[in-house]
């Protein structure tokens, strides 16, 4: 899933900067579902990115916000 590969390599790097503005990322996927949400959260808590996140989908947009 391209999605995660790239939430990973973003949160990777925002990981790595504490003073980071960016604090929410949208996906637009037309085949967006829930499998897609549970392996992003699998992947954000296995790779300790994030501790405090949560994710939406709205339709066919994924999105991931964190403070």
């Amino acid at each position: 899933m391209h999605a995660e590969l790239l939430t990973g390599l973003i949160l990777t790097q925002i990981k790595s900067v504490s003073n980071s503005l960016l604090r929410l990322l949208c996906f637009s996927i037309p085949k967006a579902h829930d499998e897609m949400i549970e392996k992003l959260e699998k992947m954000i808590d296995r790779e300790n990115l994030r501790f405090d996140f949560t994710i939406k989908h709205v339709m066919d947009k994924i999105y991931l916000q964190w403070k």
